[in-house]
């Protein structure tokens, strides 16, 4: 009430009222978890195991730059991430994965 007039707000559906401040609803996030990673290296190797349990292969994302290896693999429900560091120039040269486990051999370079 203004002045003794009502005056009204259109509100998209988008927005709700909390506590009299407006404010956008945002979507609903699903978790980051980081996973279990195993790490073994010999002269020539980098291998790295992650566990990935409930998430489909199609649904796995591996980059590498520079020195970092990035690993993203999500479903509806959850989301993995996490990022190794890596000896520069490493390349990706074996990748498999079977009943939750992603297996990848890097090849470190010479140098």
């Amino acid at each position: 009430m203004m002045d003794g007039k009502t005056i009204s707000i259109p509100v998209s559906p988008e927005m709700t009222c909390l506590k009299g401040t407006m404010r956008k609803k945002q979507k609903q996030r699903r978790p980051v978890n980081e996973p279990v990673i195993d790490r073994s290296e010999d002269v020539r190797h980098i291998h790295i195991q992650a566990r990935l349990p409930g998430i489909p292969e199609e649904k796995i994302r591996i980059y590498l730059e520079t020195n970092t290896l990035t690993l993203i693999a999500s479903d509806d429900l959850m989301t993995f991430r996490k990022e190794i560091l890596v000896p520069d120039g490493s390349r990706l040269c074996k990748k498999t994965f079977a009943a939750g486990l992603l297996n990848l051999t890097l090849e470190k370079t010479a140098g």
